[in-house]
C-alpha cells in the first residue's frame, strides 16, 4: 500500500514570519500535522489507524523523554509510545513497597520515561520515593518524565477531584502531573481518602448512580488551570461517554486509555476516538497473560499465529504484538516486573511488520468476548447506568 506523504516546515527565521513568538508557529506546525495526519488516514485504503512506520521524522518528532519516539498530545507534550505500568506493583499483587520500588527504579535504568500509574493501584508513594532519589541524584530532570495518574471511582464526584489530585500529587512528590484520567465511569461509594469502594452486607458495592460525568469532567479542567495537571484524559469509556464530554468541554481530552490488543482490538471504538482527535492508549497490550481475569482466553503471546511471526521477524512475541499497536499509532502500556523483558520489550523500534502481517494479527480480533477487564468483580456494576461496556462500543 502507497502512502502519500508532504513536508512543511516553517523556521522562525523565514522573513515571512519575521520574529513572531515561536508559540504560534509551534501551534500552525501542530496544525499542519493534524491536516496531514488526516489526508493519510483517508488516503489509506484499508481505512487502518494511521501507520507512523513510514512518516517523516519531523511529522513525529523525536522524543523529549529518553530515545523513545512519541505522540503529540492537544496540552502540547509529548506521550512516549510506551508506557511501563505499575498496577501489579503494589498491594494489588501482594507486592511490597521495596519489591516495587525496585521494579520501578529497573524501568527507568532501561529507559522508560512514561509511569503509568493511579491512585487506585496504592503504589504512588512508592514511585515518589524512586522519582526523588533519581532527581536528587541527577539522573533525571522532571521535564524528562510523563507520568500518570488517575482519578479512582470512589472520587467520582465533582466535589472530590480536587481532593484526590493533591494526594496524588502528595504520594508522587510532584507539583503537576502530565496526564490525570477519570479511571473508571461508573461512581464508587467509598470513605473519606480511600480507594476501596464500601459494600453491603451480602458483598455488593455501593454505587452513587446520581453522578454526572460531565460535572466532574468540569472538576478535571480545573485541575490544568491549577497548574497540577499538564493534560486531562479518559479511561474505559464508552463512545457515547466520550461524545456527552466533548459537548460540554473547554479543555478536549488528551488521551483515552482502554483495553486494546490483537484479541480485543476494539476497531470501531479507535476509529471513533481517531475522528475527534483523541489518541489511544492500550494496556494489556499482551493480553495480560499473568492476571488471573484472562484465564478464560487462550494466551495471546502463545497463538500461533503471534509465535509464526516472532520466528520470521527473530523477535519475540511480546515484541511483535507491542509493535503491532505501536504501529497503527496506540500509545502500548504494558506491566512487568522483570529487568530482561522491560529491556526487551522496548526494543521495537528497529524493525516493521509488513502489511501482509498486519493484516494476519488483524485477524485474530475475538471482539468483545476478549475483554480481560470487565470490571465485574465489583459486584453489580454492570448493572449500573453509566457501566460502559454495555454498549456496542
Amino acid at each position: 500500500m502507497a502512502i502519500l506523504y508532504f513536508h512543511i516546515y516553517i523556521y522562525p527565521s523565514d522573513p515571512a514570519y519575521g520574529d513572531r513568538d515561536s508559540t504560534v508557529l509551534n501551534r500552525l506546525q501542530q496544525v499542519y500535522t493534524l491536516v496531514i495526519s488526516y489526508c493519510i488516514r483517508q488516503h489509506s485504503s484499508d481505512k487502518r489507524v494511521l501507520d507512523i512506520s513510514g512518516l517523516p521524522e519531523p511529522l513525529i518528532g523525536p522524543a523529549t523523554m529518553g530515545d523513545m519516539p512519541s505522540l503529540r498530545l492537544n496540552s502540547g507534550s509529548r506521550i512516549p509510545f510506551l508506557g511501563f505500568g505499575t498496577g501489579g506493583l503494589g498491594p494489588l499483587r501482594q507486592m511490597s513497597d521495596a519489591e516495587a520500588g525496585r521494579a520501578i527504579g529497573a524501568g527507568l535504568e532501561s529507559g522508560y520515561r512514561h509511569l503509568d500509574t493511579a491512585a487506585f493501584y496504592q503504589n504512588e508513594h512508592v514511585i515518589g520515593s524512586v522519582l526523588g532519589e533519581w532527581i536528587a541524584a541527577g539522573k533525571l530532570k522532571r521535564e524528562e518524565v510523563f507520568v500518570t495518574t488517575k482519578l479512582p471511582p470512589t472520587g467520582l464526584h465533582e466535589s472530590k477531584v480536587e481532593a484526590w489530585m493533591l494526594r496524588s500529587l502528595e504520594r508522587l512528590k510532584l507539583s503537576y502531573v502530565d496526564l490525570y484520567l477519570i479511571h473508571f465511569p461508573v461512581a464508587m461509594l467509598g470513605n473519606d481518602g480511600e480507594v476501596a469502594p464500601c459494600t453491603t452486607e451480602d458483598g455488593r458495592i455501593r454505587f452513587d448512580p446520581e453522578v454526572s460525568l460531565e460535572k466532574v469532567w468540569k472538576a478535571m479542567e480545573k485541575q490544568v488551570k491549577a497548574g497540577r495537571a499538564r493534560a486531562i484524559g479518559l479511561s474505559n469509556f464508552n463512545s457515547s461517554q466520550i461524545s456527552r464530554i466533548l459537548k460540554v468541554c473547554e479543555i478536549r481530552p488528551a488521551v483515552l486509555q482502554v483495553e486494546v490488543n490483537a484479541y480485543h482490538q476494539q476497531r470501531l471504538l479507535r476509529e471513533f476516538c481517531g475522528r475527534h482527535q483523541i489518541p489511544v492508549c492500550g494496556y494489556a497490550p499482551l493480553g495480560a497473560p499473568s492476571t488471573p481475569f484472562s484465564a478464560k482466553l487462550p494466551t495471546l503471546i502463545e497463538d500461533e499465529t503471534v509465535l509464526a511471526m516472532a520466528a520470521r521477524y527473530g523477535r519475540s512475541p511480546a515484541q511483535v504484538l507491542l509493535r503491532y499497536l505501536v504501529q497503527q499509532e496506540v500509545v502500548a502500556v504494558f506491566k512487568s516486573a522483570n529487568p530482561g523483558r522491560m529491556r526487551e520489550n522496548k526494543q521495537i523500534f528497529d524493525f516493521s511488520i509488513k502489511p501482509e502481517d498486519m493484516k494476519l494479527l488483524d485477524n485474530l480480533d475475538r471482539g468483545k468476548e476478549a475483554r480481560i477487564y470487565t470490571m465485574k468483580s465489583f459486584i453489580g456494576v454492570d448493572e449500573q447506568p453509566e457501566y460502559p461496556f454495555n454498549a456496542p462500543f
